[in-house]
């Protein structure tokens, strides 16, 4: 029979925060980076979950004496689904409106997601691994929640340039 791995699980084990400025997103800081006041955290102001996706180019090549059509893989393309959030329309100042005020259109910053490390575990060290997402915001707009539910807003992001498992330094 055989062996049956565990995976990580997803509950309550994946963090995504808006760092304004990385010096070298190779080479995130934790201190004064990421653990910066300026940076947001954005997983509990968040309604859905964080969904990259990636898409690859193809060419198609073709050869008149093969009826075999080969593919060569192009440019890689980053995005990034829309980002449901929460926020009180009475008061941006309130913490519940960080995300909302932080993806105001036109704001370019590093949303840098952590996985796999539960989030109310130990804090962050040296050496854990983030992917880092250079984005800039398209567009905010206010969206209408269902019935007792909470005000909420969609924002869409461009993913400018992006870093995986990039390893925190002290």
């Amino acid at each position: 029979m055989p062996t049956i791995l565990d995976g990580v699980s997803t509950n309550e084990t994946e963090g995504l925060r808006a760092v304004m400025a990385y010096a070298d997103p190779t080479a995130p800081k934790l201190a004064t980076e990421f653990n910066a006041t300026s940076s947001v955290a954005l997983e509990c102001l968040l309604v859905d979950r964080f969904n990259p996706d990636a898409s690859v180019d193809k060419a198609q090549l073709r050869r008149m004496c093969s009826a075999k059509v080969r593919e060569r893989s192009g440019q890689e393309t980053r995005t990034i689904a829309d980002l449901i959030g929460v926020y009180d329309p009475q008061d941006l100042s309130a913490p519940v409106s960080k995300a909302y005020v932080t993806l105001a259109k036109g704001a370019t910053f590093f949303l840098t997601d952590v996985r796999g490390i539960h989030l109310d575990g130990p804090a962050l060290v040296a050496g854990d691994l983030s992917t880092i997402y250079k984005v800039q915001v398209d567009y905010r707009i206010e969206i209408q929640g269902a019935d007792n539910d909470e005000y909420q807003f969609k924002a869409g992001v461009s993913v400018l340039d992006w870093w995986e498992n990039v390893a925190f330094v002290a």
